[in-house]
């Protein structure tokens, strides 16, 4: 069922079953249904970044304007990074609001298996690319910067990058 507009409530009206199903339940399924979106794959291109035999799992689903996109990443023997990588989004995003000198659209995980986790953002690099990011302690304040070959550390077979975005579609 469709969402209709609310309508307005006279003092006088008398409240049935039937009324509450027809203006009230069938709205609130409306809502549910247009909350509940299946998630899409998506194959995602790539800039500085070669997958090779790694695995990708690439997800997103879009809610009326919004998009949520998740992203994982397991590292194959050939898989490698020849600089700062960038990952095409799922859908175009809204050059109003967010652009790609200002916008953080959600985190970032490097996983360097059998050690440790490091954290970080991901970025627009353009309205149809994200660039994942790693957070560094190296003065007072933590910052950002790129992923290589070698940062957050060196890339291995079983490493794994993942995130998470939601930004405003075109």
């Amino acid at each position: 069922m469709a969402w209709t507009t609310p309508r307005t409530w006279s003092t006088t009206e008398l409240v049935t079953a039937a009324f509450l199903n027809t203006h009230v339940r069938d709205n609130l399924n409306a809502v549910v249904e247009l909350n509940t979106t299946d998630w899409t794959t998506w194959s995602p291109s790539y800039a500085n970044l070669t997958i090779g035999n790694g695995t990708v799992v690439a997800r997103y689903q879009q809610v009326v304007g919004i998009v949520t996109a998740r992203y994982e990443l397991t590292w194959g023997s050939t898989t490698s990074l020849s600089g700062s990588p960038t990952v095409s989004l799922p859908v175009t995003a809204s050059s109003s609001g967010y652009t790609a000198a200002r916008g953080d659209i959600g985190w970032c995980r490097c996983h360097d298996t059998g050690t440790n986790g490091f954290l970080g953002n991901v970025e627009f690099a353009s309205t149809t690319t994200c660039r994942p990011m790693v957070a560094t302690a190296s003065g007072t304040y933590s910052t950002v910067t790129a992923l290589s070959s070698t940062v957050p550390m060196t890339w291995t077979t079983s490493d794994v990058l993942q995130f998470e975005i939601v930004y405003e579609a075109a």
